[in-house]
Order: C-alpha cells, then sequence, then structure tokens
C-alpha cells in the first residue's frame, strides 16, 4: 500500500514517509556547493497541487516569489509583526492605502517602511506551484495562500532531487536579523492547513 511505504519521489531517494520527512537543522550534502548545509525547516510529503493555508492571523505578504527557477521555487513568505511594534491596525491602514513597503536592505536586515523590523515571526512556504497571494496583502488564518508544488531545486540532481513536498520555515526576527525555530511544535493541526 503506498500510503503505508510513503510516496516514490525521485531515483535519488527512497520514500518521503507521511507526513513529515525533512527534520529541522538536518545536514544534507549539497553538490553544488561541495558541503553539508544544515536544513533550516521542515519538509512535508505531500504530492502537488494541495492547498496551503495561512497558519498566522493579522500577517503581512512580505514576499510572494512566482519565479520557479530559484532554489526555493515558488515561494510566500508571511511576516506577523510584534503589535509592539506596529498595531497591526495601523498595518491595515497602510496596506488599505497601497503604502505598505516591506523588504530587505542592503544588510540583509528585514524593513517594513524603510524602518528595521525590531521583532516578528516569518513563516515561508516554498515550491509552490501556485500563489494567490500578492506582496504586502493582509492575511488571516485559514486563508488560502497558494497550492504546493515541485518548483525550484527540488526536481535537481545537484540538490539530490527530492520531488514535490512543501519546505515548512519558521524564522524569529530580532533587530532586523531572522534565525531559524524549529516550526514542528507549531504544526499540531497540519492536516487544517494543507489539504
Amino acid at each position: 500500500n503506498a500510503r503505508q511505504k510513503g510516496l516514490p519521489i525521485s531515483p535519488y531517494y527512497k520514500y518521503r514517509k507521511l507526513p513529515i520527512s525533512g527534520r529541522f537543522n538536518d545536514e544534507r550534502y549539497n553538490k553544488k556547493l561541495k558541503r553539508y548545509i544544515k536544513h533550516k525547516g521542515l519538509d512535508l510529503a505531500i504530492t502537488k497541487g494541495h492547498r496551503l493555508f495561512s497558519t498566522i492571523n493579522n500577517g503581512i505578504v512580505y514576499l510572494a516569489d512566482s519565479d520557479p527557477d530559484q532554489p526555493a521555487g515558488k515561494r510566500i513568505e508571511i511576516m506577523l509583526i510584534d503589535p509592539s511594534v506596529i498595531s497591526y491596525k495601523k498595518i491595515k491602514d497602510l496596506a488599505k492605502r497601497g503604502k505598505l513597503k516591506s523588504k530587505r536592505n542592503k544588510r540583509g536586515q528585514y524593513v517594513l517602511n524603510n524602518k528595521i523590523i525590531k521583532k516578528a515571526m516569518l513563516i515561508r512556504y516554498y515550491h509552490c506551484s501556485e500563489i494567490y497571494v500578492e506582496k504586502n496583502q493582509l492575511v488571516h488564518r485559514d486563508m488560502l495562500l497558494g497550492r504546493s508544488g515541485a518548483t525550484g531545486n527540488v526536481q535537481s540532481s545537484v540538490y539530490g532531487g527530492t520531488g514535490a513536498h512543501l519546505h515548512y520555515e519558521i524564522r524569529d526576527i530580532n533587530n532586523g536579523r531572522a534565525v531559524a525555530i524549529d516550526p514542528k511544535p507549531s504544526l499540531k493541526p497540519t492536516k487544517k492547513y494543507i489539504q
């Protein structure tokens, strides 16, 4: 039975066990860089086309990149800014007037309206097949963001050819700098957010 065995994904990997296959901080060999690198998220073993829903409320779309050829493929990044930094009401007002501008500065720090973000959380959804949100759009919990896929390095033999899956990552932002944290504790109701 395919469900018990897992999903066959490529000649480079055997099977992905459901539901989580790639673990946080696993070391993986990158043939292109010729060294081991740490995996900063979880890989959720799902096939192409599953609907992806927001796991947070009152966030803004920091990035909605539809370039399928970059390593993360089509990707969505949602930021939840601490209310002590800027209120959701103010973010909502800025977004409504088209005045919400999010980016990274030359030092790689996360910036909102030309101010370094002091405290926030960033949720990343990588390797999507479709994206239904736009940069600087407001999102709420359970909002449809896009669909799972196999874009980016998942088909490349350079990276190991991992096949279709969702790379889910959480980064904690302090003073503009992002540090990856283990997202597994936040995914207890996984089936609710991936259908």
